[in-house]
């Protein structure tokens, strides 16, 4: 078995990245792999200002850019591996790894929706009680906007979906789906909706270029090198909006 940890981290590894929708949520340049589980990330204050000006005219005054100091958060766990083996065709590891790769993919949208909801700049309130509709995106959106970012990013939870889009709706962006992540579901003007299991009565509105997840290396071991029973897996990950103003919460 101990042979196997290396075969372990490649199935894991690809798994992960299948099941990972990161990349459709934050901007790539932004999800960075660190050696050490990150305890700082890129932090702006203030409106941006500078951008452009025709010639003679006189740039805004900048944000200023600075740091901030994060707690990281390990998403990974324990699988049982008791019986695996190279010659054990009843249960493969792929199996194994494959859910373990899922789970990783879960737990990192834990860690982008903690951020979220620790750095967001504002907190909205839908018009109807224990209900999300359409609608109630304006305003958090145009509030971005204010701040001259560009909302174009909105996470729900499962069960808001179909209050936000009609049947007919949804039919009509089914043929977009191959284009984005499984957990995609539509879009509201400018805004790509993806959905999440761990969301209680909120919703989390922001900008993919102005969030930051960074990332350790994905690291296993056995509980016992000799006759491993578990296998222990760790990716520590820290993420947060860089600026606060570029994020809202919408409760409902």
């Amino acid at each position: 078995m101990q042979a196997n940890l290396s075969k372990f981290k490649e199935l894991i590894d690809a798994a992960y990245k299948r099941h990972s929708s990161l990349n459709y949520l934050i901007a790539s340049m932004f999800i960075r792999e660190v050696p050490d589980p990150p305890t700082v990330l890129p932090q702006s204050v203030g409106k941006p200002g500078g951008g452009f000006v025709l010639e003679g005219g006189q740039l805004p005054a900048s944000n200023v850019l600075t740091i901030r100091t994060v707690t990281p958060t390990n998403i990974g766990g324990t699988a049982s591996v008791a019986g695996l083996s190279d010659i054990n065709h009843h249960y493969p590891i792929e199996s194994v790894c494959e859910r373990i790769g899922s789970f990783l993919a879960d737990r990192e949208l834990v860690v982008l929706r903690d951020g979220l909801m620790k750095y967001s700049g504002k907190r909205f309130h839908t018009v109807s009680t224990g209900m999300l509709k359409a609608s109630d995106v304006q305003e958090p959106m145009n509030w971005i906007y204010s701040n001259q970012y560009s909302a174009d990013r909105l996470l729900i939870p499962l069960n808001q979906e179909s209050n936000l889009f009609s049947e007919e709706q949804l039919l009509l962006y089914a043929s977009n789906v191959h284009d984005h992540s499984k957990r995609f579901v539509a879009r509201i003007g400018p805004l790509e909706v993806y959905w999440m299991n761990d969301l209680s009565n909120t919703a989390l509105m922001f900008e993919n270029f102005e969030m930051s997840f960074l990332h350790t290396p994905l690291k296993l071991k056995f509980d016992d090198e000799q006759k491993p029973t578990r296998l222990i897996f760790e990716v520590w990950c820290a993420s947060a909006p860089t600026n606060e103003i570029s994020a809202a919460i919408i409760e409902y």
